[in-house]
């Protein structure tokens, strides 16, 4: 599942103290959706975004002041002003140009070779060595300001949720506006559903996921038939119907065979845009959309009882299969 953030810098905030404090926030808005077709019931689907993430984390960075109370107040600041580089700004007053910075970290004292001895040279063990800011003597940067330390605190916002559930149809349970809904569709498909998550500022975050709502239960077999026969008959030494149709004949018993004509009397109110007729032959007929006046025909070669299949699909993709025991028209005896 995807996963988006959207995050808001409000700045560095600096506390006069031995302890320089800095405070940083974002607003992170992660939403985490899911969507579960029901096993038991038509086209609904649950969604769940109780995993979703919407909080304020704060950091906090500090470093303790080395010598006592000399830093008691001052703060520190770097002025980008539009370039590369920087310039330290300590206690809101710019120091030299040469003082570079990218950061408010890079204006806090250092411990300086600044100072040569007799010969020329750099001081050694400390005795030379000084913070950058006042002079005094030190060994290393950690005797001018302690290594800084960095925390941050989540807090949980009260944000809205917002639920675009892509097509139309019944919340049953749960609502668009909260972190879970059950919605019922209209008709069974594929359906692009969308969660938007805002936070008290307005910002916002958003997240699509595909969702099939099936029809689980198909419905109640409700077609009926009617099926009429022809009987092959031996006409003026000449076979009409049955499977030697056209050939010479002296009686009934060369005309084996005859016709079956089959019929709709009542269709489901969804219509069945495509049936199979299996005559029980080993042949089939398909039609497409047929309706009370559409007749489907076959011829049988040869005598016997023969017992019709019919498999319907309804524009809800399901299917049924009538046999003899859903319908006695479906056995025929040509």
């Amino acid at each position: 599942m995807k996963k988006h953030s959207f995050s808001i810098l409000t700045g560095l905030m600096l506390l006069p103290a031995t302890t320089l404090t800095v405070q940083a926030q974002d607003i992170v808005i992660q939403p985490y959706i899911s969507g579960l077709s029901s096993p038991t019931t038509d086209r609904l689907v649950t969604f769940d975004a109780s995993r979703s993430a919407c909080y304020e984390k704060t950091i906090m960075a500090w470093s303790e002041m080395g010598h006592g109370t000399v830093f008691d107040g001052v703060t520190y600041a770097c002025d980008m002003d539009g370039d590369a580089d920087g310039i330290c700004v300590i206690d809101g007053i710019s120091v030299s140009e040469d003082t570079a910075c990218t950061s408010w970290s890079d204006c806090l004292p250092t411990c300086s070779l600044d100072l040569l001895d007799e010969n020329g040279l750099a001081g050694q063990d400390g005795v030379y060595d000084t913070c950058s800011l006042n002079g005094l003597p030190c060994d290393s940067n950690a005797d001018c300001h302690n290594p800084i330390q960095t925390s941050q605190i989540l807090n949980d916002l009260p944000c809205s949720y917002s639920w675009n559930v892509g097509g139309p149809g019944t919340v049953t349970d749960g609502s668009v506006t909260s972190s879970y809904v059950q919605f019922q569709y209209d008709d069974a498909g594929d359906y692009d559903v969308t969660l938007t998550i805002t936070s008290p500022d307005l910002q916002n975050a958003s997240e699509t996921i595909s969702v099939s709502a099936n029809t689980v239960q198909p419905p109640a077999k409700s077609a009926t038939f009617s099926s009429a026969i022809t009987d092959a008959t031996c006409d003026s030494g000449t076979c009409v119907g049955g499977g030697n149709n056209g050939q010479s004949c002296q009686d009934i018993s060369d005309c084996p065979g005859g016709s079956v004509d089959l019929r709709f009397t009542t269709i489901p109110a969804a219509g069945v845009p495509r049936v199979y007729i299996y005559w029980g032959d080993r042949t089939r007929t398909v039609l497409s959309d047929p309706t009370l006046t559409t007749v489907a025909s076959h011829t049988y070669a040869r005598e016997g009882t023969y017992n019709i299949r019919v498999k319907t699909y309804d524009n809800g993709h399901n299917k049924l299969n009538y046999t003899t025991t859903d319908s006695a028209a479906l056995s025929v005896t040509p």
